[in-house]
């Protein structure tokens, strides 16, 4: 696979934040089930905002745009909850939507061990790519079936990802019905207050 960035960006010395820090959970406080953004998040992005992140680095708008972020970090630290912290900083400082990314790649640099580690070693490195010039070549891939499955329960866990009125209509798209369904509500809206 070959990516030709558009621009790069690295970040020295910066750890990112992992998604299981990024919100505070009260644990049914006073009854109240909603989430927060974690204080220490809502400063680590701020300071990234404002400190860190090049100016008119991304574009404002990332349709058929790519994101390539490469994290330096400690060996325990999983990749995966390493970008959307990052992510969304790059949001608000740039002024697009999250939805707008065609594609992510992403890559873990491992730069130590928990025991042992030293924090200024780590990085973040961003940039971004036309995901028209994109290439991945299959052609020497083997190729594996997925295991059968049942299409109406799959699309039912959709549900739990959509504001309610609009998630029947997408479900039943798939050909799945309200029976399926054992509602609970994972996110906090307006409406259900």
């Amino acid at each position: 696979m070959k990516i030709n960035l558009i621009e790069k960006t690295c970040l020295k010395g910066v750890t990112p934040k992992s998604t299981n820090r990024l919100y505070w959970h009260p644990c049914n406080y006073k009854g109240d089930k909603r989430v927060w953004k974690d204080d220490f998040y809502r400063k680590w992005r701020q300071d990234m905002i404002d400190k860190k992140l090049p100016d008119n680095f991304l574009p404002n708008n990332m349709s058929g745009k790519g994101l390539y972020i490469e994290v330096g970090v400690m060996e325990e630290f999983d990749l995966d909850n390493t970008l959307k912290g990052i992510i969304d900083a790059l949001q608000f400082k740039y002024g697009f939507n999250d939805n707008e990314i065609g594609s992510i790649i992403a890559k873990k640099v491992i730069r130590g061990q928990y025991a042992t580690h030293d924090y200024s070693l780590d990085y973040i490195k961003i940039g971004f790519f036309d995901c028209k010039d994109l290439i991945i070549d299959e052609s020497d891939t083997i190729e594996r079936s997925a295991k059968q499955y049942d299409r109406k329960l799959l699309f039912a866990h959709f549900q739990h990802d959509w504001i309610e009125d609009k998630t029947k209509d997408r479900i039943n798209g798939y050909e799945a019905t309200a029976e399926y369904f054992e509602p609970k509500q994972l996110y906090f809206h307006k409406q259900n207050l």
